[in-house]
């Protein structure tokens, strides 16, 4: 069943690779929250 709902090839490795560095990058701290971008997208346009 579970193979029927997440096939294997449907990621490509750079989607994978894309993942990879979205996870390492949240590990480090290094992302914001949504609240945040909104905040910093409302400084910018004021």
């Amino acid at each position: 069943m579970e193979a029927e709902l997440f096939p294997d090839d449907e990621d490509s490795p750079e989607d994978i690779a894309k993942i990879q560095a979205a996870r390492a990058d949240y590990k480090a701290g290094d992302c914001l929250t949504f609240d945040e971008y909104r905040a910093q997208r409302a400084e910018r346009s004021a």
